[in-house]
């Protein structure tokens, strides 16, 4: 009788990482440059709190978030300011996955320093608290 070992696809491997709490690491579309920030704002801390992300960070200025109606990922520079607005139609309705995918652009799109070291931490908690 021969043994034969069964490997999952990488489907299923990232739907069980995703199904244990890890972000999509897909490729996002870097952002566009806007001159002027769009969309309502949103707190940085409270993002990363729903998310279930530990503050690991100490910041003097938080990150300029904008949600707006519509698609798409933009960045609006100015002079000082940095604004990253994100298209509401890119993310999930509510909840958790919604704030897990504000912090993943921001890390992963928009290479922002706080939320990659905020997801950065995500991620070694759930390692260390896994079987891999």
């Amino acid at each position: 009788m021969t043994d034969i070992h069964v490997t999952a696809t990488t489907a299923e491997k990232i739907a069980h990482l995703h199904a244990l709490g890890y972000l999509d690491v897909s490729p996002i579309p870097p952002p566009r440059l806007i001159a002027h920030p769009i969309g309502e704002p949103v707190d940085f801390f409270d993002v990363a709190r729903d998310a279930g992300m530990k503050i690991v960070v100490s910041l003097h200025s938080p990150p300029d978030i904008r949600i707006f109606a519509g698609s798409g990922d933009f960045k609006a520079v100015r002079p000082g300011l940095v604004s990253y607005c994100i298209g509401e139609d890119n993310l999930p309705a509510e909840g958790r996955e919604r704030s897990r995918e504000i912090m993943r652009r921001l890390a992963y799109s928009f290479h922002d320093w706080a939320a990659r070291e905020i997801v950065a931490r995500y991620h070694r908690d759930l390692k260390r608290g896994s079987a891999f």
